[in-house]
């Protein structure tokens, strides 16, 4: 789809991108932000900090990393990480292997949008 130069021009415009985006989320149009997410580069910042802010606990921050880096199943020791996905429920984690550098720096790039 080909925008015409005025409304290419106000998609350029990182306050507009920000409100267009927080507007998906808060709409529940969260798969909307995202394909224009991977569609317009400038979209994706703004989109991925207003996805993040609304996070209401830390489980999807964990789940960024792989599986492979968590102790599965009830076998769980020191160091331990208590999630609480909901009120009164913990989720016990422990660390199998340090993350890499890549994958820290995916948990980094999530971990500083939320709030």
């Amino acid at each position: 789809m080909c925008l015409p130069g005025p409304m290419r021009a106000c998609l350029n415009v990182d306050e507009i991108v920000r409100l267009v985006a927080s507007e998906l989320i808060a709409s529940k149009a969260k798969a909307t932000a995202v394909a224009l997410a991977c569609c317009r580069k400038n979209f994706e910042d703004p989109v991925l900090d207003a996805l993040w802010a609304t996070q209401e606990s830390l489980s999807p921050l964990l789940r960024s990393l792989p599986g492979d880096v968590w102790v599965t199943g009830e076998d769980v020791g020191v160091p331990t990480i208590f999630v609480l996905p909901l009120l009164n429920s913990f989720i016990p984690k422990c660390l199998k292997r340090p993350p890499t550098v890549s994958e820290w720096g995916r948990f980094r790039k999530y971990a500083r949008r939320m709030r």
